[in-house]
């Protein structure tokens, strides 16, 4: 009987731990989604970019350039991206996930 109520209310608590690392995970999990969506988003216009800018005719030296920087801006927020989900990646718990195996400071 005591060994029934000891499983009982050492459940209980483990219930009230993951219902608190769920509550704290899920605005986590949230952004993660968003920018992982941002993140497709911007490769997806980058592609496009390149694809016009190969389209593009040697003749018109004015659109490469304006077309290189928007790339390169891109390429830098696409790299801005991609260390946020890391990062929310290792927050969540995830960081063997993400290709951190080593300390916390790995993955800012």
């Amino acid at each position: 009987m005591i060994k029934l109520q000891y499983h009982l209310l050492h459940n209980r608590a483990e219930i009230k731990d993951i219902s608190g690392r769920v509550d704290w995970n899920l605005p986590l999990i949230k952004e993660y989604q968003s920018v992982k969506e941002k993140l497709k988003e911007k490769q997806t216009e980058k592609k496009s970019l390149a694809s016009e800018k190969n389209n593009t005719s040697i003749f018109n030296p004015a659109k490469h350039v304006q077309l290189n920087k928007r790339i390169s801006s891109l390429t830098e927020e696409i790299e801005e991206l991609k260390t946020r989900k890391n990062h929310l990646m290792y927050e969540v718990g995830g960081a063997e996930r993400c290709g951190n195996k080593g300390s916390g400071k790995e993955a800012l």
